[in-house]
């Protein structure tokens, strides 16, 4: 039997998170947000294209572990979530 872990927001706190996409409004300016510890880019960034403030509004991830080992492959480990 598997285990489902979910990360909230508050649980991930102190992880450097990375989150890459293209503009939700204009779709021609790839917006980057990145949080070292402190979230500071949950306040919102802006496209310097169309002047658009994008606010990350809810956060979670859910790690799935079978028998107590990872799903994941040692190469999907180091891709970045984007």
């Amino acid at each position: 039997m598997g285990t489902i872990d979910k990360y909230s927001l508050d649980r991930m706190k102190g992880a450097r998170i990375e989150i890459s996409f293209d503009c939700p409004q204009c779709k021609k300016q790839r917006i980057n947000m990145v949080a070292d510890g402190d979230l500071d880019f949950w306040d919102g960034v802006k496209c310097h294209k169309c002047g658009a403030k994008i606010i990350l509004d809810s956060f979670s991830l859910a790690v799935i572990k079978e028998n107590g080992k990872p799903v994941a492959s040692k190469s999907d480990d180091a891709m970045a979530m984007t």
